[in-house]
């Protein structure tokens, strides 16, 4: 599945990964993960 990195602070999205969602990763600090097919990279998440 496609994930986008968005900065907790801006909502603006840092990177976008693939994760099948189940094996162990932590997104970066002071960020958090959503599931997005459509979220580029500069995008803002409302």
């Amino acid at each position: 599945m496609r994930y986008a990195v968005v900065d907790s602070t801006t909502n603006i999205v840092l990177n976008v990964v693939l994760w099948d969602g189940v094996a162990p990763w932590s997104p970066p600090e002071n960020t958090y993960v959503i599931q997005s097919d459509t979220l580029e990279i500069g995008d803002t998440v409302p």
